[in-house]
């Protein structure tokens, strides 16, 4: 299945790459495949960048802004104080539930290139944000379930964890509890690492946790949206940025913050 999809712009496909084989037998790919392709085009042509951008710019963590095309470079190493790569890695963090809990449009590409950082007249740090063309709008009743589940994880709300995961399609009808509880450890496996303190990001780990937990929904049987595709790419960006600075997030008060102000 994961062969259908190499139209796609290089920039694009080699995320792909990083994506367990088995989410392909798991997903609605046909689903995914038609959605790939109007994300390429816009990946291309960028025609609702600034509509997206217009959603969320009311929305940006204090000490965010968006870059303006003619002031904005790739980020190199040593464009970032230790401060400002904690403070950019939290705001990302940020943005990564603000796009969530805001939806139903939501940009995908959270690796570096697509932030820098500046020194302003006085030395203070300025951090932007340039996002392109490589965005999704995700389900109506795939974010519900998503918020449900990010809800009941990080308030350990066991109600709500089980009302998303059902709307999610991650529960079936004949599913034992036993079968259950083992995707529910499959979950803390993956996001458990940041509930109870800083976590540090490692792509290595998303790989593996994500790879395990489409096993078994693989050989459960179940069948998902196309958004799983897309949420996963998200995620990967995400891990890739963070993995890239080094540090440990406070993923809680990340969610904390959004779930505050929301």
């Amino acid at each position: 299945m994961k062969s259908a999809f190499s139209f796609l712009p290089r920039g694009f496909a080699s995320l792909l790459d990083y994506i367990s084989p088995a989410a392909f037998d798991v997903i609605d790919w046909k689903a995914a495949l038609k959605k790939a392709g109007k994300i390429s085009k816009e990946l291309v042509f960028e025609s609702n960048v600034e509509r997206v951008k217009a959603q969320i710019a009311d929305h940006l963590p204090p000490g965010l802004k968006f870059a303006d095309k003619e002031l904005f470079k790739e980020v190199s190493d040593n464009q970032f104080t230790r401060n400002s790569r904690k403070e950019l890695g939290q705001n990302i963090l940020v943005l990564y539930f603000q796009q969530i809990f805001l939806g139903p449009d939501v940009f995908l590409d959270f690796r570096k290139e697509r932030f820098s950082s500046f020194k302003t007249d006085s030395g203070e740090q300025t951090l932007y944000w340039k996002p392109n063309g490589l965005w999704t709008e995700f389900n109506s009743d795939f974010l519900k379930g998503l918020r449900l589940l990010y809800n009941g994880f990080y308030e350990q709300n066991e109600a709500a964890l089980d009302r998303g995961l059902s709307i999610l399609g991650l529960y079936s009808e004949t599913m034992t509890q036993q079968a259950k509880s083992e995707l529910k450890g499959l979950l803390e496996s993956h996001f458990g690492q940041g509930r109870t303190a800083p976590m540090k990001f490692e792509v290595a780990h998303f790989m593996t946790s994500f790879d395990n937990l489409f096993v078994f929904l693989k050989n459960n049987k179940l069948k998902l949206s196309e958004d799983f595709l897309f949420l996963g790419i998200y995620i990967l960006t995400l891990y890739l940025h963070l993995e890239f600075f080094g540090d440990p997030f406070d993923v809680v008060a990340a969610y904390n913050q959004v779930k505050v102000g929301s």
